[in-house]
């Protein structure tokens, strides 16, 4: 529980970051392969720690574009609470 918590708190903050950046301002509007196109950009949100991200693979067994998508779906199903 420990380790997805981790990676799991700094990812919410990049998801955010990226639906800031679009015109739509929604969560909504972001996709997985969106995020992952972002995530390349090492100057797009480069406070994020993309190394306690990656952890999902190793620490949990989930492939990143995987753990995204787990972390995007939930983020979407409550974007009214989230303001997004």
């Amino acid at each position: 529980m420990e380790w997805a918590l981790e990676t799991c708190d700094e990812l919410t903050g990049f998801i955010v970051a990226v639906a800031l950046v679009r015109p739509e301002k929604t969560l909504a509007a972001v996709s997985v392969e969106s995020v992952l196109k972002k995530w390349k950009n090492k100057e797009f949100a480069r406070a994020v720690d993309r190394s306690q991200i990656a952890q999902c693979e190793e620490k949990l067994g989930i492939p990143l574009a995987e753990f995204i998508n787990v972390a995007l779906t939930a983020m979407q199903e409550h974007a009214g609470e989230l303001g997004l």
